[in-house]
């Protein structure tokens, strides 16, 4: 058993084990080697030493506590296992001895990497390093107001970056970095030159929070006492959520700090998959800080309908998601009861139209698919919906006729409905996403105008036997067109014959413009404006004949 050094000194409340063995090398004149030798015993070196900071095995602080005179519990409150049980650590299957055990721990996600951040002002008024500065979940010195320094201007590097020495290899007044930069070539860059960023108040106060937390304080979350472990396991879910946000591409027109995460996003993206940002936070502190904030003041809100809705403004990022915004965050953070919640509030006031309508379908309302037209009647459009809806007037109103379909019909997705009307299933979801980016009022009272829209449509209209009608006139041109083109003077063109079928399939179909049968391709936009030009100027006696051959019941 090694012996008691003669010069001892205190080991301060938070300060880290590392930190206080060189002090206590320092005090007896030693080299931070030779006090290591003091500490290994034969044929058990480097497993002692593995996961010095980590969890360090009982032996080897039997040995620190033989030289030090310091208290084995005091010893392990300078290591990680200081936040165990949950503030904000859990070492469950964890070893010291067994290497490969420190996977568990590792999983866990936001586990601190090697090294230490660092407050420069701290360090040079105390002369110690802080325990705390290690955690991912520690960004802001609350003491100073500044933001803690997360590498060193030498060599780069996060400080006590050291792979194979617990110990930095040389150590003084000014506190070299220490990190090796080759064979016996210590980096030398002085921490205490550093200059820290100051912080704004808020993340003061937020990192006050997290402080308090890491000992072990309840905090209030979401309108309740939370315990700190639970408190500190959301915030970690909530800020990893946050991260994945802002690395949408629109996320720096949203918040500044966005920028860095992008900077920092790129450098650790694949080609299979982006960062990891449940496995390991930024390593910026500034960044860390406000996405810490961020979380702190929404988990602070006094409801979770309060918290969901400060929430809500993020979802704009990721609006065009397939899946809808809340499968999306949910598979981007961890599913505690708790993130579940604050997700459902944040979505629930944004929830799309079509889901809406399912819920106020009027069961006392019979309206068939049939009756519903592909573009909705336009002097009904303007009555109810003017002023709801953005963009050209055809994407308005075939979207108000999938709505009407998915709440008077069996439909419940939008290619259903688009099903129902006749057209393309992918027509339906692309309508609806080009619709609702648009949509100038609540979900709640667009809903209500479809629900009076159901009302007022009439009953007795078959629009599928229209458009069949149609269909069989494209087929059968030589019954009808000959003789509608004599009926004006001088006679109508044959080239005009696209262009009076599209007349019926949009005027007395109401169909879509690019699903008229006299299209054997997708129209392009000269012959939309020629169609354009040909409605306008077509006069009433031949529009009443066109109706008049969809409307009346041939006997082919």
């Amino acid at each position: 058993m090694p012996r008691l050094l003669p010069t001892r000194i205190a080991i301060a409340p938070d300060e880290a084990l590392d930190s206080f063995l060189e002090r206590l090398a320092a005090a007896n004149d030693l080299q931070p080697a030779q006090l290591l030798r003091l500490l290994r015993t034969p044929g058990d070196e480097r497993s002692r030493l593995a996961f010095f900071m980590v969890k360090p095995d009982p032996t080897l602080l039997t040995a620190i506590a033989s030289i030090s005179g310091v208290a084995n519990e005091k010893l392990r409150e300078a290591t990680l296992a200081r936040f165990g049980d949950g503030l904000p650590l859990r070492f469950n299957g964890f070893d010291p001895r067994d290497r490969h055990s420190y996977r568990n721990v590792i999983a866990q996600g936001w586990f601190p990497t090697t090294g230490s951040q660092v407050c420069s002002p701290c360090l040079s008024e105390r002369g110690s390093w802080r325990i705390e500065w290690r955690l991912p979940l520690a960004a802001v010195c609350t003491h100073h107001g500044t933001f803690l320094t997360f590498a060193c201007q030498g060599c780069g590097r996060r400080f006590r970056s050291h792979h194979h020495s617990p110990l930095r290899a040389i150590i003084g007044p000014d506190h070299p970095c220490g990190n090796p930069l080759g064979l016996r070539n210590p980096c030398r860059h002085s921490v205490i030159d550093h200059h820290p960023q100051a912080a704004p108040r808020a993340l003061v106060e937020s990192a006050s929070g997290v402080a308090r937390a890491l000992s072990g304080e309840p905090i209030p979350m979401l309108g309740v006492e939370a315990d700190a472990q639970t408190y500190l396991a959301e915030l970690r879910h909530l800020a990893t959520l946050l991260l994945h946000l802002a690395s949408r591409a629109g996320a720096p027109s949203v918040v500044a700090w966005a920028d860095e995460v992008h900077a920092e996003a790129r450098t650790r993206s694949t080609t299979l998959r982006g960062p990891r940002w449940g496995y390991s936070p930024p390593q910026d502190s500034r960044v860390r800080g406000h996405v810490l904030d961020t979380s702190a003041r929404i988990l602070a809100e006094g409801s979770l309908q309060s918290a969901g809705a400060r929430l809500a403004p993020w979802i704009d990022l990721i609006t065009a998601e397939g899946n809808g915004p809340s499968v999306w965050m949910l598979n981007r953070t961890t599913r505690t009861p708790i993130m579940e919640q604050l997700i459902h509030a944040a979505t629930e006031g944004r929830h799309h139209v079509g889901r809406r309508l399912t819920k106020m379908s009027p069961s006392n309302v019979s309206l068939a698919a049939s009756s519903i037209p592909q573009l909705f009647d336009e002097d009904l459009f303007h009555e109810l919906f003017d002023g709801m809806l953005g963009g050209y007037d055809r994407t308005r109103r075939l979207y108000v006729s999938l709505c009407v379909v998915r709440a008077a019909a069996a439909a419940t997705t939008w290619s259903e409905a688009a099903r129902e009307l006749g057209l393309a299933p992918r027509k339906g979801p692309a309508t609806a996403q080009a619709a609702s980016k648009l949509m100038q009022v609540s979900p709640e009272q667009f809903a209500r105008a479809v629900h009076r829209a159901i009302q007022l449509l009439p009953r007795d209209r078959d629009f599928r036997a229209r458009e069949l009608r149609v269909q069989t006139l494209a087929r059968q041109s030589d019954r009808w067109f000959p003789q509608w083109c004599i009926s004006s003077n001088p006679a109508r063109r044959t080239s005009s014959y696209p262009y009076a079928v599209t007349w019926m399939w949009c005027q007395v179909s109401q169909g879509c413009f690019d699903t008229s049968p006299a299209w054997s391709a997708s129209p392009s936009r000269h012959l939309r404006a020629a169609y354009v030009a040909f409605r306008d100027r077509l006069p009433r006696p031949q529009q009443e004949l066109l109706q008049s051959l969809v409307l009346t019941v041939a006997s082919d």
